[in-house]
């Protein structure tokens, strides 16, 4: 086990990946939310880390630790499923949990 300051990890990016998702499942518990939950990924590697699926209506989420990080558009995906893909990081990720 590391228990090094985040600035001395070299996994800080799945750490938080880790954090989000866990606070987006309590959140939507604790507020009686009832959403299907996905991980998508393709044979050569592609993926979306947060799928989350409400009436037919399709939210997909990357996180990033990193705020300068950016979306990479995922053809096959959006053009099945949803043309847009949320991107949420270490600035703005309180806008989705609380």
């Amino acid at each position: 086990m590391q228990f090094n300051k985040l600035s001395d990890r070299n996994d800080v990016g799945e750490l938080f990946e880790n954090f989000f998702v866990m606070e987006r499942l309590k959140y939507l518990s604790n507020n009686s939310i009832y959403r299907n939950l996905y991980f998508w990924r393709t044979y050569d590697g592609q993926e979306i880390d947060l799928i989350e699926e409400c009436d037919g209506k399709i939210t997909a989420i990357e996180i990033k630790y990193s705020p300068m990080a950016k979306v990479k558009n995922i053809k096959s995906f959006t053009s099945t499923y949803t043309d847009k893909i949320e991107l949420f990081n270490s600035a703005n990720y309180l806008d989705y949990i609380l």
